[in-house]
């Protein structure tokens, strides 16, 4: 389920985060759970991690995993956020999304960059391998 609670300049439609989603879980060989996926802009994002990381600055996504077995969690993406990296790193706005999302989702699915049975390499492995395998056919 997506929420857009921002006006995004860019054309950010449901069937991208679907396609996405479905090669996550394929890879991962990991049934569907549900989740929600919110399109948020820079002043809610940064009191969002304000209030669950206690850090206040902006990021280009929160994810709240849930321990629930059908509902995973929520994750919050902010577009401002993912163009200016976009530009920091020298790719499209899309890829840098589509890496943001898969990188949200992962942590919703329980990878992390602290815990150091899940290193972050690993995360950011699995995140990239993921991204090359997409192909845009939608």
């Amino acid at each position: 389920m997506i929420y857009k609670s921002y006006n995004s300049l860019y054309d950010i439609n449901k069937k991208r985060f679907t396609y996405i989603t479905s090669n996550v879980f394929q890879y991962l060989n990991l049934d569907k759970k549900q989740f929600s996926l919110f399109i948020v802009g820079k002043y809610k994002i940064k009191s969002l991690n304000c209030y669950y990381n206690n850090i206040n600055s902006v990021t280009d996504v929160l994810a709240l995993e849930y321990k629930d077995p059908f509902y995973i969690g929520d994750i919050y993406i902010c577009p401002d956020i993912i163009y200016k990296n976009s530009k920091k790193f020298n790719c499209s706005f899309f890829e840098e999304l589509d890496r943001i999302f898969i990188h949200g989702l992962l942590h919703i699915l329980g990878y992390d960059h602290i815990n150091p049975l899940n290193t972050s390499e690993k995360m950011f492995i699995i995140q990239e391998d993921i991204l090359k395998k997409l192909k845009w056919n939608i």
